[in-house]
C-alpha cells in the first residue's frame, strides 16, 4: 500500500477495528517506514484509549522496531511511559537487537552516549571572501570554527560527496526515509537572495536532485522531522524580515508543502528538536515553544529565552540546548529542558562559546 500515510490521516482510519488494523500494518505490501507505522498505531489507540489500550501489546508486536532510526527509537519509543509499562519486553528486546543502551527510558542512561557540538561561530569578525558551497562571495563574515569538543574523543574520517546543484548558506538539512533534504537558504549575500529551492540527496546514487520547492523563500529557519513529515518553522523571507509561518511536507504522502498553524512569535535564527511527539523550538528571544502536530497547536512552555542560533539535542528523555548568541556574545551555557515539569535549567558550560553550530547525540557501543 503506497498511500499508507494518507490513509492514516482520514477519519475512517480511526474507526478501523483491531482486526482491520492488524491486517493493514502486517501486510507485506505496506510501503511505509516503521516510524510512520508506530505513530499511526499510537494515533489509533489514543482515539479511544480506554477501549484500545489493552490492544497495545498485540499491535506493538507487529512493528519492526529494530528497523527504526535509532534516534527516533530513543526519542519516541524509549521515552513512552505507557509503552514501556505495557510492553517492557518489546522495548528491551528491540534495544538489544538495535545495539541501543538499556535503562530507565525517562532518565539518563547508566553509560550515556556522547553529546557532540560541531562547527559554529565563535564571534570573531573579519572582512574578506568566503565560500558558500560552490562559489565565493564578498562581504563581512564570521570566522568558522571547526573544533569538535566531545566527552569521548573519537577518530573521525570524512570524504567528499557530490556537490549540491545550488550553493547556499543558512539553509537546513534533515534526513527522511534515508534521503537528505537541503531546504531553503541564502544564495547571495549582496544583494540578499533567498531561495525556495529544496534539493534531495540519494546516497545510493551519490546525487542531488531537485525537490518540491517551499511555498515561500526561507533562511535562518528551523526544521524538524516528526512521524515521517518535515516541518519548516519561522526564519527570514525574501524581504529579510522574520516570519512565524510553518510548512509541512510528507514524502510518503502527497509530496506537497502545506501550511500549518503559525508560531505565536515571528522568529528567525531558531532551532528545533523533537521529543515524545512534540516539536520544541528554542532561540526565540523570550520563550521556548512547543508544537503538537496532531492538534496543530502551539504553546509557550517556558517564559525564558535562549540564545539565538543555539544547538539542540535530545538525551535521556530531556532536551539539551547548547550555546547561542546573546548580549552580543557567543555563550558557553548548556541548558536542560525537562518535559515533565517544563523547567529550563543551566546544567553546564562548553569549553568555548558557540552559535550557529550543530548538536547531536551519538550512541556508545
Amino acid at each position: 500500500m503506497k498511500e499508507f500515510t494518507a490513509v492514516t490521516e482520514t477519519p475512517e482510519f480511526l474507526e478501523l477495528t483491531k482486526e482491520q488494523l492488524i491486517t493493514l500494518i502486517s501486510s507485506d505490501e505496506l510501503n511505509a517506514p516503521e516510524e510512520t507505522v508506530y505513530a499511526s498505531v499510537l494515533k489509533w489507540i489514543k482515539h479511544a484509549p480506554r477501549k484500545r489500550k489493552k490492544e497495545m501489546k498485540e499491535l506493538m508486536e507487529l512493528i519492526r522496531f529494530p528497523w527504526m532510526d535509532k534516534m527516533y527509537f530513543i526519542e519516541n519509543v524509549q521515552t513512552d511511559k505507557a509503552l514501556c509499562k505495557i510492553c517492557p519486553d518489546i522495548v528491551t528486546d528491540s534495544s538489544e537487537v538495535s545495539g541501543l543502551p538499556r535503562g530507565d527510558p525517562v532518565t539518563p542512561y547508566p553509560s550515556p552516549p556522547c553529546q557532540w557540538t560541531e562547527g559554529g561561530s565563535s564571534g570573531h569578525w573579519r572582512d574578506g571572501e568566503i565560500c558558500n558551497g560552490r562559489k565565493p562571495f564578498s562581504g563581512k563574515q564570521l570566522n568558522r570554527d571547526d573544533t569538535l569538543p566531545c566527552t569521548d574523543k573519537r577518530q573521525l574520517g570524512f570524504h567528499e560527496l557530490a556537490p549540491m546543484n545550488t550553493g547556499r548558506d543558512f539553509h537546513k538539512l534533515v534526513v527522511v526515509q534515508g534521503k537528505a533534504y537541503a531546504i531553503g537558504g541564502r544564495i547571495s549575500y549582496s544583494p540578499v537572495d533567498v531561495t525556495t529551492n529544496v534539493e534531495v540527496y540519494d546516497r545510493s546514487l551519490n546525487k542531488w536532485a531537485e525537490g518540491v520547492p517551499l511555498l515561500q523563500a526561507r533562511y535562518h529557519h528551523a526544521v524538524a522531522v516528526l512521524d515521517g513529515s518535515i516541518y519548516v518553522m519561522g526564519g527570514r523571507g525574501a524581504d529579510n524580515l522574520a516570519t512565524s509561518t510553518v510548512y509541512r511536507f510528507s514524502p510518503a504522502g502527497d509530496c506537497q508543502w502545506h501550511s500549518a498553524s503559525d508560531m505565536p512569535n515571528k522568529a528567525c535564527d531558531i532551532t528545533a528538536s523533537v521529543l515524545n511527539g512534540c516539536i520544541y523550538v528554542a532561540g526565540v528571544p523570550s520563550n521556548v515553544l512547543c508544537y503538537r502536530p496532531q492538534e496543530d497547536l502551539w504553546t509557550v512552555v517556558v517564559n525564558t529565552g535562549t540564545g539565538l542560533r543555539c544547538g539542540m539535542t535530545v538525551f535521556g528523555g530531556e532536551i539539551y540546548i547548547c550555546g547561542g548568541y546573546e548580549n552580543e556574545n557567543a555563550t558557553t551555557k548548556v541548558l536542560r529542558f525537562n518535559q515533565q515539569d517544563k523547567s529550563l535549567k543551566q546544567v553546564g558550560t562548553m569549553p568555548k562559546g558557540l552559535f550557529g553550530h550543530g548538536c547531536v547525540t551519538i550512541l556508545k557501543g
